[in-house]
């Protein structure tokens, strides 16, 4: 039996765009998704993102038989992390893509920044709030993401499979934005202040992978979450978004981080 992968995606990017990633993990493991954060009235999006979190709890117990290596992507990863932290019980291991963990004194920083309305100067949804949604075609639309700085390093599978998931047909006979804009600047505006993470809080190992060039997490962060948390750490070619840059060598990552993690676990037993 293969080690199992749960797979929540990061904000803005349904997990269908993630195939060229889930394509080079299925060889060794058995992959199960949350296809889409934020866009079911069950879970509705929430300050610190409690609901979120009870949707991704939800999926794992409707799609999987056994504890999972939890994978997230930067929003996906903070939900992950929430989740194991509830219950340890569904996780195996957590393998985190990209995702900031807050000392004590960022989580008061965050929660200020939320108080006095300034989130969007210091999150993404300053930007996103100004991105286009609508397009005459979806080649059109394929064109003009191809430009955007966000997604100027994305493996061509990757934005394919993004325009393909991302968009829909329009009342007008065009395409908009099938993941709601509104939704997503309102995940970024309800970041959870609740991001601290102690010294011997997760139950299971933990790793944490980001890009060279990511301007999401600090080194001083990624070193914390090494030296002081305990994570299993990986630094591999690419920005923030490096799972959809780089699909092949995030696998290859994932790969060595929870080998790792399974070679600790017998030294200790």
């Amino acid at each position: 039996m293969k080690p199992l992968i749960h797979f929540a995606h990061a904000n803005g990017f349904p997990s269908a765009s993630y195939h060229a990633l889930f394509d080079a993990l299925s060889t060794d493991y058995d992959v199960c998704q949350l296809p889409l954060s934020g866009h079911h009235p069950d879970y509705p999006v929430t300050d610190n993102w409690p609901f979120l979190k009870q949707q991704l709890i939800d999926s794992i117990e409707a799609q999987c038989d056994r504890p999972v290596i939890g994978v997230g992507h930067s929003l996906g990863g903070g939900l992950t992390m929430m989740a194991a932290r509830e219950r340890p019980d569904l996780f195996e291991s957590i393998i985190l893509l990209d995702v900031p963990l807050f000392s004590c004194l960022e989580s008061l920083l965050v929660r200020a920044v939320k108080h006095f309305g300034l989130v969007d100067a210091v999150t993404p949804a300053g930007r996103s709030k100004r991105r286009r949604t609508q397009w005459p075609d979806a080649q059109t639309a394929l064109d003009y993401f191809r430009t955007r700085g966000l997604f100027q390093r994305f493996d061509e599978r990757c934005l394919r499979d993004y325009v393909d998931s991302a968009i829909r047909p329009s009342h007008d006979g065009g395409v908009e934005l099938a993941y709601e804009l509104e939704v997503e600047l309102a995940i970024f505006r309800s970041m959870p202040h609740t991001l601290a993470v102690r010294a011997g809080q997760l139950a299971m190992p933990a790793g944490i992978v980001v890009g060279r060039d990511t301007d999401t997490v600090r080194k001083s962060q990624y070193l914390r979450m090494k030296r002081r948390l305990g994570f299993v750490g990986e630094r591999i070619e690419g920005t923030h978004m490096f799972p959809l840059e780089y699909p092949e060598q995030t696998a290859a990552a994932i790969s060595r981080q929870w080998l790792q993690m399974q070679q600790a676990q017998q030294q200790v037993s």
